[in-house]
């Protein structure tokens, strides 16, 4: 893009971001991620024709509002939640560790009393770590997406809970 508005197109873009909370108030508001982005269909010059030459069809950067709504989904949703779920796993396998050494405690003969119980737990405490390893594996493999992402919107100013953030 050459110029917006008289402007080189990288000034425009820091002036409006830097306005940008004045236009748009919620910008500011706790929770809210947004991205500046300027996309341009071409150059179809000071007057407005009926039709477009196809020819002065030249897109850029259309695809940068797409690219951020998945980063989004992908950062916040899946990364973020699946963090949480990670977390919340790992509380219910230390919780479960300990029910089972409580259950082992006492001696070999509580033990053979205990084994059907104590067998139960053991599966259900597979099957947690498994569940674990992979929620694990979903977030790395959204983590991993999203930076391949976060290139394509290296130098686009972002605002993430009212703090604008280029890239």
């Amino acid at each position: 893009m050459g110029t917006i508005s008289g402007l080189p197109a990288h000034e425009a873009l820091e002036k409006t971001a830097r306005n940008l909370s004045h236009l748009v108030k919620v910008i500011d508001s706790e929770g809210v991620t947004a991205m500046l982005c300027p996309v341009q269909l071409g150059s179809f010059g000071g007057a407005s024709p009926v039709t477009v030459d196809p020819a002065l069809v030249n897109p850029q950067n259309l695809h940068h509002p797409m690219i951020f709504a998945l980063l989004h989904y992908l950062d916040e949703g899946i990364v973020r939640h699946g963090e949480e779920l990670v977390r919340s796993i790992e509380r219910q396998l230390g919780e479960q560790e300990q029910e089972l050494a409580g259950l082992r405690s006492g001696g070999w003969v509580k033990s053979l009393f205990r084994k059907g119980e104590i067998n139960r737990k053991d599966a259900e405490f597979a099957e947690r770590r498994e569940l674990h390893g992979e929620a694990q594996a979903r977030v790395a493999a959204a983590r991993g997406r999203a930076e391949q992402l976060v290139e394509e919107l290296r130098y686009m100013p972002i605002y993430r809970s009212g703090k604008l953030q280029i890239g």
